[in-house]
């Protein structure tokens, strides 16, 4: 049995907005969970940045150029590994156990799994976040 999740990649903004636009979603058939799925995102994530428009001569080395560019390369990564398919909408239903919302905030990437807080990239454990989505 696989353990799905759908990752939706917001745009960058200033702070948190429910309903934020959504750049693109994709779904993860496989390994869903946050020491998977969730952990693969961080591990990917930390030392990344967005930004909105590119310098001429500027070091690109681990900076997008907005949202979308650094999904196109998130969802790239994580194919090599498993199957990923971009998906149209922002209200799913795709039988998933986990939802990953990815957020960029004062120089960050963010993780919010499900209803928990949002946690940095840098600062991501799976372990620590099984241990409280799966608490009795």
């Amino acid at each position: 049995m696989s353990t799905r999740s759908l990752t939706y990649i917001h745009q960058m903004t200033d702070q948190y907005i429910k309903g934020e636009k959504l750049v693109c979603v994709f779904y993860r058939h496989s390994d869903g969970y946050p020491t998977g799925h969730g952990q693969d995102l961080a591990d990917w994530l930390k030392d990344k940045k967005l930004t909105n428009g590119i310098k001429f001569g500027a070091d690109m080395t681990n900076v997008f150029n907005r949202a979308g560019a650094m999904a196109v390369q998130l969802a790239y990564h994580i194919q090599k590994n498993t199957s990923v398919e971009l998906i149209y909408g922002d209200n799913f239903d795709a039988g998933q156990d986990h939802d990953y919302h990815i957020y960029f905030r004062n120089d960050e990437f963010y993780i919010q799994i499900d209803n928990l807080d949002p946690i940095k990239a840098s600062d991501f454990n799976g372990e620590k976040v099984e241990e409280e989505l799966y608490q009795d």
